[in-house]
């Protein structure tokens, strides 16, 4: 296995335990940001969705098609989850506030990339439909 590097900042987290099902396996995030390219759209924490854009707060447990918006009923919840969406602006930015994030970093990038396979016609990996039947 190999070591995780120590030289520079990474932000996942093991979910191994989660993924494969493991009794009382839990996330290690207090909350979960949806984004629409660099705009926050909604965070959830538990059984809470407050989606950003409209102010409108979900119990996802009873109401997991969002049909009633709980926000006027729950308004402690609303506030703990703005500071958690003020926080996740602070760290990864957020364009309808007109935010850049801290910890925005640009994407890595590879001198002359190559593809990790390429197609090669007398051993074609790749097969059509229509050719199945020929493929023995």
């Amino acid at each position: 296995e190999a070591a995780v590097p120590n030289n520079r900042m990474v932000d996942g987290k093991d979910i191994r335990p989660i993924m494969q099902g493991e009794p009382g396996a839990r996330s290690e995030y207090d909350a979960f940001f949806y984004y629409l390219r660099d705009e926050l759209q909604a965070v959830r924490s538990g059984q809470w969705k407050l989606h950003c854009t409209t102010g409108a707060l979900y119990d996802l447990t009873n109401d997991i098609g969002e049909t009633e918006n709980v926000a006027r009923a729950r308004p402690n919840v609303v506030r703990n989850l703005e500071v958690k969406a003020a926080v996740c602006r602070e760290d990864l930015g957020d364009s309808l506030h007109d935010m850049e994030g801290a910890n925005c970093r640009p994407p890595g990038r590879v001198d002359n990339p190559k593809p990790l396979t390429e197609y090669d016609p007398d051993h074609p990996y790749i097969i059509a439909t229509y050719d199945l039947k020929d493929a023995g």
